[in-house]
């Protein structure tokens, strides 16, 4: 699986209306591609931040997606005054799902650059301890790594039943999450914590 992060930045007022914006226009263009395998958007009231994340079954659905998509892209963030910070694309390496997301559920979404070797064996301590770690938290719910292999560039993404779930677990993973980032070599790596605003998972690929 693959997935295409893109994240924006507009005024913290008005989130709701661009939610159900989206949901009336882009969402139906999206649903249509050959390929797609799913959409969460997430969003930080207090900022503005916020990003759309779309699954893809394969690398080549999601590249012949692209073309299309970066033509909505331009149209609903023109026209929701709008500024996409940046366009990322990962192949999905972790994807343990204790539920499916909804709206209202808090994300913590870590970037970083890394080498592509040291990432994936970050990775691969991630989806050994992080999970077995995490899964022992109250209100966890899902874990979800990517990697970009043309850069290095990753991705960890952790989900939670509120925000509240998500700050506490902080203190338990802080040391986990240290070490990894140092395994993986990190830098330029960056914080979301964010909001499931909208979700659109198929069944078959929950978990």
């Amino acid at each position: 699986m693959y997935a295409r992060v893109v994240r924006v930045r507009g005024s913290a007022e008005g989130a709701e209306e661009r939610t159900a914006t989206f949901q009336r226009e882009a969402l139906p263009v999206i649903r249509e591609q050959p390929g797609f395998a799913g959409v969460v958007t997430l969003g930080d009231p207090g900022s503005g931040v916020g990003a759309v994340v779309t699954y893809w079954e394969s690398e080549e659905a999601m590249t012949a997606s692209a073309e299309v998509l970066a033509a909505l892209r331009e149209r609903m963030t023109a026209g929701q005054g709008l500024e996409v910070l940046s366009t990322e694309q990962y192949e999905i390496n972790m994807l343990e799902r204790r539920a499916a997301p909804v709206p209202g559920n808090a994300v913590r979404v870590t970037r970083a650059n890394g080498n592509l070797d040291t990432a994936e064996t970050a990775l691969a301590q991630l989806r050994g301890e992080g999970l077995a770690l995490a899964s022992t938290l109250p209100g966890f719910r899902a874990l979800i790594s990517g990697i970009d292999r043309s850069s290095g560039r990753f991705m960890i993404a952790s989900g939670w039943n509120t925000a509240a779930d998500r700050d506490a677990s902080e203190p338990a993973t802080a040391a986990l999450r240290a070490r990894l980032a140092e395994v993986a070599g990190a830098t330029n790596l960056e914080v979301d914590k964010l909001e499931v605003t909208l979700a659109e998972v198929p069944a078959g690929i929950r978990s």
